[in-house]
């Protein structure tokens, strides 16, 4: 009686009449190691001399119907993808197998294994992977987790002095943006640059003079000013220039957090030119 009392509720007294007085704690220690419900019933009604009181049966009962509802897990990194069926081929390839990945949503994978470990086996493996920052930022031309000063040089993206000299590009973009807007175009469209098409299918919603613009900045190396829905949800403005389209990620230098960023073209506003 005492092992079994010990084991589900706190001793509160000792000597010739002993105490234990059942918690939620008491008794949830005890599911910890694996006693049910049932089978705890059934002990106390054994060493009892009545039924057990109703009070303790419904918090047994409350107890083991949400004990283990929430389950947790230790994971060294996630891979996530809106692609569901490319990450159902990664989370089965047998080659990748020492990662130990689990499905733990059909667009996010679990690996035991580190960042920088999980993407060199996922690149050995014919993938092509991208390391990511808590705030969901791709890390450019550096490998994950590593000092931006240990990276080869052939993997460092090459920044451009901060000089006036573009800055007479951004005078073309306006002159070349307002000769869109404005009266005077010709009766039919020019024909629409890859960039131009990339952009249109990504963000249909946007202009075609702003698509115009966004693509010409990219094409020439200059900047433009962008309205953007942050990963919080919050929108924000930035000047960004240097860009690189890549699907519908644009990597580009932003010049309020004066380092290299990807931005999603699905939460692009609106592009005008920087005046």
């Amino acid at each position: 009686m005492s092992a079994l009392l010990d084991g589900c509720a706190d001793r509160e007294s000792r000597g010739g009449a002993v105490v234990w007085r059942v918690t939620p704690e008491s008794l949830r220690r005890a599911l910890d190691q694996g006693i049910t419900a049932d089978g705890l019933r059934t002990d106390l009604g054994q060493v009892s001399r009545g039924d057990l009181p109703q009070p303790l049966r419904y918090l047994i009962d409350d107890l083991a119907r949400r004990h283990g509802s929430v389950r947790a897990r230790s994971v060294a990194c996630c891979l996530r993808s809106d692609d569901q069926a490319l990450l159902a081929e990664i989370a089965v390839d047998r080659r990748l197998k020492r990662l130990g990945l689990q499905v733990l949503a059909p667009t996010v994978l679990a690996s035991d294994s580190g960042v920088d470990e999980t993407v060199a086996a996922l690149r050995g493996a014919g993938f092509l992977p991208m390391a990511e920052d808590r705030a969901r930022v791709v890390a450019l031309g550096r490998a994950p987790g590593r000092d931006a000063g240990a990276e080869p040089a052939a993997a460092r993206r090459p920044r451009r002095a901060r000089t006036p000299a573009p800055r007479a590009k951004t005078v073309d973009v306006a002159a070349f943006a307002a000769g869109l807007v404005h009266a005077g175009l010709p009766d039919h469209e020019p024909s629409a640059s890859g960039n131009e098409r990339s952009i249109a299918a990504h963000v249909p919603r946007l202009p075609s003079a702003q698509r115009r613009l966004l693509a010409h900045a990219i094409d020439h190396g200059s900047s433009v000013l962008i309205e953007y829905i942050s990963s919080t949800g919050g929108r924000t403005e930035r000047r960004i220039g240097e860009m690189l389209l890549a699907g519908n990620g644009l990597f580009a230098w932003c010049e309020l957090r004066q380092d290299d960023r990807n931005f999603t073209l699905s939460r692009i506003l609106s592009v005008r030119p920087v005046g």
